[in-house]
């Protein structure tokens, strides 16, 4: 077990591998009035219903102005690389629901979603994970270019 797995606020190996999952068994940890919206995010992701794209930046909007919901995807996020039995994320229909975290957080103007997401990136960079960055690319070139210049240069080629 890494330092890493050792510091993490919850027991993933109690979990299911799916992001939905993830989210499902921690959101109790949210508080009401958060869980609340929460709650219509979860729904919508559950359905893959909330594809990033111009009809649906508005309703994604009302997540990213939660600042315990960008803080509970951060968190969930930044430990969803180490759960057990990691497998490909599109068995789970976990690219879409990625796909919609992610933006969620670029729209956020929380330093700790903007962090968050370079450090990805970064680190997407470091392992050559194509999809992820061209996913990456895509999110930040088209909903927030102007909060993430420098990193979408560096990913451009990935688009």
């Amino acid at each position: 077990m890494t330092t890493e797995e050792k510091n993490m606020p919850f027991d993933y190996k109690q979990w299911g591998i799916s992001l939905l999952e993830i989210y499902n068994n921690d959101k109790e940890s949210l508080p009401h009035a958060s869980l609340k919206i929460f709650n219509k995010f979860i729904n919508k992701i559950r359905n893959d219903a909330y594809l990033p794209d111009k009809k649906n930046i508005d309703k994604l909007q009302e997540f990213a102005d939660d600042k315990n919901i960008v803080e509970f995807l951060v968190l969930h996020l930044h430990y969803y690389p180490l759960r057990p039995n990691i497998k490909n994320v599109s068995e789970h229909h976990d690219i879409l629901r990625l796909r919609s975290s992610w933006t969620v957080l670029a729209l956020s103007n929380q330093t700790l979603a903007i962090e968050y997401l370079k450090s990805l990136v970064q680190n997407c960079i470091s392992e050559q994970n194509q999809l992820y960055l061209r996913l990456l690319y895509n999110i930040l070139s088209e909903f927030v270019p102007q909060k993430f210049d420098l990193t979408i240069e560096k990913i451009k080629k990935y688009e």
